[in-house]
């Protein structure tokens, strides 16, 4: 067990090297991100033990801790410029999908929360006072949907401007240029869904 400790806290060494290498002059903004990462590492640390023993402890912590840094270092790297047209098909290709995963998975919880208001206001259409407690908790949740649409179009303009500097007449049958296309098109499917979610929760709204 002493083992395991020692080398969990040799990972969390490793981890404020990675993030002193990326460090702004916002104090507060890298050690809040050196929180998440812990806490991420440590957590992983704990579930890759009871799986796999130390090894697996410390391999689990440092994936984990890599992973939750990734995307802020993409953005990093997208803000400072590309050196070479390949890093920059390699990052925003990276991000672009990760923000597609993420934006897939609020589609998701979305589907299931309308689900549920669906029923809820069904069974409320009687009761005015909890129909309109129900009202605002919609109102809220379209609210916050709003938000991420205002964010996911913010992303789709900027991998589309990224990708149309790369995109040129000599590199059109590029295979790499191609996954990237379709990481961003990807990204717009998951806009427009989360587009009709927010329609749909504003007619909720509208309609109680």
């Amino acid at each position: 067990m002493n083992n395991v400790l020692r080398n969990m806290a040799i990972m969390l060494l490793a981890v404020s090297v990675i993030l002193s290498g990326c460090a702004t002059t916002n104090g507060k903004k890298i050690l809040k991100k050196t929180v998440v990462v812990a806490i991420s590492a440590t957590t992983c640390g704990a579930a890759g033990y009871l799986a796999n023993g130390e090894r697996g402890a410390v391999i689990a912590a440092i994936t984990c801790a890599i992973a939750a840094y990734t995307i802020d270092e993409l953005v990093a790297k997208r803000q400072q410029g590309y050196a070479k047209r390949e890093e920059a098909i390699v990052v925003e290709t990276k991000l672009v999908k990760h923000q597609t995963e993420t934006l897939k998975a609020e589609n998701q919880k979305l589907a299931q929360d309308i689900r549920h208001y669906e029923q809820k206001i069904h069974n409320l259409k009687n009761h005015n006072v909890s129909l309109q407690a129900q009202k605002r908790v919609v109102e809220t949740r379209h609210k916050e949907a709003k938000q991420k649409l205002d964010q996911a179009k913010t992303d789709l303009a900027n991998a589309r401007t990224q990708y149309d500097r790369q995109n040129t007449a000599s590199t059109k049958n590029d295979a790499e240029l191609n996954k990237w296309k379709t990481q961003v098109a990807n990204l717009e499917k998951e806009k427009n869904a989360l587009q009709d979610n927010v329609n749909t929760l504003f007619s909720m709204t509208q309609a109680i």
